[in-house]
Formats: C-alpha cells, structure tokens, sequence
C-alpha cells in the first residue's frame, strides 16, 4: 500500500518504494478505490445480476544495470499474457525520471529532488498502467454473508 502522506510504498515488512538496497524489484501498486464496469462482456447473465469490478494497476519495476526499453517491452509481453479479455495495458512510462516522479508525487519537493539526484543513470525503472475487471455476480439476498468478524 502507498502511504498518502509520505508517498511511500509498504509491503507489509517495510519499504519498497522508494529504497535502493533492494537490487532488482518488482512491485503492483492497487488502487484506494475499485470501478464499476457495465459493459457486455462482464456481466455473466440478467445486467440487473452483476456487474464488473475494474481494479486499475501499476506495476513498477526497478533493476539495476538494465534496459528501460527492454525491461518495459518484457513486462508488457508477460502483462499482456495473462488475459486479454479482462486486462487492458492503459499507459506506460520509460524515463526513469518520470517514473519516480509519479512514485513519489505525494512527498516533499525537496526529498523527490534529491531521489532524482541519487537515481543511478544506468538503473532499469519503468512502469505499466493497466485495469483489470472482473465478473462479479449478485448473491441472492438469502445468501450474503455476515460481514462481523467476531459475531
């Protein structure tokens, strides 16, 4: 999860984002917030039964020594893989600088000033925009669970 205040990013253990101990990561930053998508191929059977949850994503990568060019066309090919159908590659970023400024959009000017400075030049870092809807269909109303985890 990115932190709202300080812009970075969390994985439970600790920082990954921004962090340069890590050597070559990959992470999927998600979304605060999920869509609705009521176009045809989403919705299973009567539209007033379901509907399509579109979750937008970006995978960011960071390797050191590497090919930004390359490193993004490989996470292309291998996002582009996974579904055609329900996944949808949006927007793409290759300039390094570019991609850290979009990471660390939420943080200090003087902090994002002095990341840009310490990026190494021949550091890989690129990122992929991309949604990804699912089907979901409506429970019956006989059938919705109790949400209380301790009921």
């Amino acid at each position: 999860m990115q932190d709202d205040t300080t812009g970075q990013v969390n994985n439970g253990d600790g920082v990954v984002f921004p962090a340069d101990d890590k050597g070559p990561y990959f992470y999927l930053r998600l979304p605060n917030s999920l869509q609705s998508d009521y176009n045809r191929e989403y919705i299973i059977a009567d539209p007033a039964q379901s509907i399509g949850v579109k979750y937008d994503i970006i995978l960011v990568a960071c390797v050191p020594n590497a090919d930004s060019g390359i490193l993004l066309e490989n996470m292309i090919t291998t996002i582009g893989q996974y579904n055609e159908e329900t996944l949808r590659i949006s927007r793409m970023l290759l300039n390094p600088d570019d991609v850290l400024l979009q990471e660390l959009k939420k943080i200090k000017k003087e902090n994002i000033q002095a990341a840009l400075q310490k990026l190494p030049e021949n550091c890989g870092l690129c990122s992929v925009h991309f949604s990804f809807t699912i089907p979901f269909v409506f429970q019956p109303l006989k059938c919705i669970q109790s949400p209380c985890l301790n009921c």
